[in-house]
C-alpha cells in the first residue's frame, strides 16, 4: 500500500508502508496514532534509508446521506458570515458568467420551484460542456438528500434567467405566524410595482440551507415560517 507525502518544500515522496504499529483493525472508526515505518523510495537506491514518522489519522467514513454530508461542511461558518456572497452569485448581467458561477462549486445546493409550486432541492451541479472542445453547455445536478440521488439535466439558461417579481409587503408576511396565514396573503396583481428581479433558481447560505433541510417540506409557505 502506498500514499503520497508532499512536504511543505520539495518533491513528492511515494511512500511504501512497511509496518503498522498500534493499529488493531482498519475497520475501527476511532482516531489512531499510526506509527509508520516508511521508505524514501524516490531517492537513489544507495541513499535509501528508513525513517519513522508518527501521524494522527482518522479512518474515513462516507456520510450516510447527502443531508448528513451537507450538515458538516467545514466552510459553513465562513459562508454564514457572508450571506451576500450567495445572494450575489447569480447577480451578474452576463448569462455565461451566471452559468459559470452557478456550476463552479461542486457542493452547491440550490432551490427551484416545480410546476406545482413546490420547492425542489437540487445539489452538486456540474457543467459537462462550456469548454473550447465542448462549447455547448450540458449542466446536470442531483435530486434527493437520501443515500442515493437521481441525476437530472437542467435547462441552464432558463435556470439563471431573470424574472421580475411582485412580492407582498414584508409587514404582511411578518404579521403571520402559520403557513396558512402566509398562504392567505393576497397575491399582488400584474399592475403592482415590481419588487425585485431574481433568477429562477436560488442559492442559499449554509444557515438557510440547513433550516430548509430540517423543515423537510416542499411547501413554500411552511418553509417561509420556519426560516424567517
Amino acid at each position: 500500500m502506498t500514499f503520497t507525502w508532499r512536504p511543505s518544500r520539495g518533491e513528492d515522496f511515494e511512500i511504501g508502508i512497511l509496518k503498522f504499529a498500534g493499529l488493531s483493525s482498519l475497520e475501527d472508526e476511532s482516531p489512531h496514532n499510526f506509527q509508520f515505518v516508511v521508505a524514501k523510495t524516490c531517492l537513489p537506491f544507495r541513499q535509501r534509508n528508513f525513517v519513522e514518522i508518527k501521524l494522527t489519522a482518522m479512518i474515513a467514513r462516507p456520510a450516510v446521506s447527502f443531508k448528513a454530508f451537507y450538515a458538516h461542511q467545514p466552510k459553513d461558518d465562513d459562508g454564514n458570515k457572508n450571506t451576500k456572497a450567495f445572494t450575489d452569485t447569480l447577480d451578474d448581467e452576463d448569462v455565461e458568467r451566471r452559468i459559470r458561477n452557478f456550476t463552479e462549486e461542486i457542493n452547491a445546493v440550490f432551490f427551484a420551484a416545480d410546476a406545482e409550486g413546490k420547492i425542489q432541492i437540487l445539489h452538486s451541479p456540474k457543467n459537462f460542456g462550456g469548454t473550447r472542445l465542448r462549447p455547448k453547455h450540458k449542466v446536470a445536478a442531483l435530486v434527493s438528500l437520501g443515500t442515493r440521488a437521481t441525476t437530472v439535466q437542467l435547462d441552464e439558461k432558463h435556470a439563471v434567467s431573470v424574472t421580475s417579481l411582485r412580492c407582498p409587503n414584508l409587514n404582511l408576511v411578518d404579521a403571520q405566524s402559520t403557513a396558512e396565514g402566509i398562504k392567505s396573503i393576497p397575491i399582488p396583481d400584474d399592475n403592482a410595482v415590481i419588487t425585485c428581479d431574481a433568477t429562477n433558481i436560488f442559492l442559499p447560505a449554509p444557515w438557510l440551507r440547513n433550516a430548509v433541510f430540517e423543515e423537510d417540506s416542499t411547501c413554500p409557505f411552511e418553509i417561509i415560517v420556519s426560516v424567517r
